[in-house]
């Protein structure tokens, strides 16, 4: 993310307040933060044109490219497979939150009648009584521990676009509907979109922000389920994230990372 993006996400936190609090100069461009060695899992695809790395930067394998185990899965994943999965999630953080639940309620309208087994993770902090009953198809979860082997037995990912979200639903080949919040969401949620790897849902058709986010006064539940359609039956969307995951499995291991931070700061770890 470009400094002057991160700047305008967090305010005068990183410019001025942390600079100020620490005896540090202020730091209106990031120059400081930015000047430093930076590490990075995301394909090199995934990075925005015209969105400049910092000048001292390492791809690595992120452990998500790896072998996947499938042991400490909950039970229930071994009955799933008669029909397509359609896993939501919204992430640790956002899944707790008004709009969260809101996300939640529409993805159950919007699938609970089509012919898919639906996984809904609302987040530790969230009850799975406040959905109310819900059809045979459908399984509100709290939280997936293995959350990256559960992907596995995924054929279509409902998420928000986060940064950790988006890297496992990279590694597992995944095609996304997007519903972007804030923060890096919709950023990420365009460019994944713009290579083909899925579809945006929720920002209403005058949006002309150049990275669109939820509008959560026209989101409709046709809206995801015609999308959960399309990404199920056009092979293309699953193609193009298997190629973005075929780029992050070819990264160096991190062992090389941490040979270029000893060669980088001129000290052995």
């Amino acid at each position: 993310m470009p400094a002057v993006l991160l700047a305008s996400f967090t305010g005068d936190i990183l410019t001025r307040e942390l600079p100020a609090r620490y005896g540090l100069l202020l730091d209106p461009g990031l120059s400081r933060l930015y000047s430093y060695p930076y590490l990075n899992t995301m394909p090199a695809a995934v990075t925005p044109p015209g969105f400049p790395l910092p000048p001292l930067t390492f791809r690595y394998r992120d452990q998500a490219f790896g072998p996947v185990s499938a042991d400490g899965l909950p039970e229930w994943v071994g009955e799933l497979g008669d029909r397509p999965v359609v896993h939501a999630s919204l992430g640790t953080v956002f899944s707790g939150t008004g709009a969260g639940k809101r996300l939640h309620e529409v993805v159950l309208e919007a699938l609970r009648e089509e012919p898919v087994d639906l996984v809904l993770s609302i987040g530790p902090r969230s009850n799975p009584e406040d959905y109310g009953p819900q059809p045979p198809n459908t399984r509100i979860v709290r939280h997936i521990a293995e959350h990256r082997a559960f992907l596995e037995y995924c054929d279509v990912l409902v998420i928000h676009g986060g940064a950790g979200t988006s890297l496992l639903t990279i590694a597992a080949g995944v095609p996304a509907c997007f519903l972007p919040l804030q923060a890096d969401q919709p950023i990420l949620a365009k460019r994944l979109t713009d290579l083909g790897a899925g579809l945006i849902v929720g920002s209403g058709p005058e949006d002309r922000r150049p990275f669109p986010a939820v509008d959560m006064a026209s989101l409709r539940p046709e809206d995801v389920r015609d999308s959960v359609r399309r990404l199920l039956a056009e092979r293309s969307f699953a193609l193009a994230m298997r190629r973005l995951g075929r780029q992050g499995r070819a990264h160096p291991p991190v062992a090389e990372a941490v040979s270029w931070l000893e060669r980088t700061t001129g000290r052995t770890s």
